[in-house]
């Protein structure tokens, strides 16, 4: 069972692996990070799918943390 709480600006933080968007969040942690930078896709995805991923997203639905 996943969990959302929606902020009185409009953000969300939320649990959801639906939601989870683990291709922009690969470009964070995994090409835009210096302590992680050049991980493979493939570890990082099987490390989320085996993860509580929780994302924050902005009012729009864009996933921005």
């Amino acid at each position: 069972m996943s969990h959302t709480i929606i902020h009185q600006d409009g953000f969300a933080i939320s649990d959801d692996p639906v939601r989870f968007d683990v291709a922009r969040a690969y470009q964070w942690i995994g090409v835009e990070s210096y302590w992680s930078n050049g991980i493979p896709e493939e570890t990082f995805r099987r490390a989320v799918a085996n993860s509580l991923a929780v994302g924050v997203y902005a009012p729009d639905g864009a996933m921005v943390a």
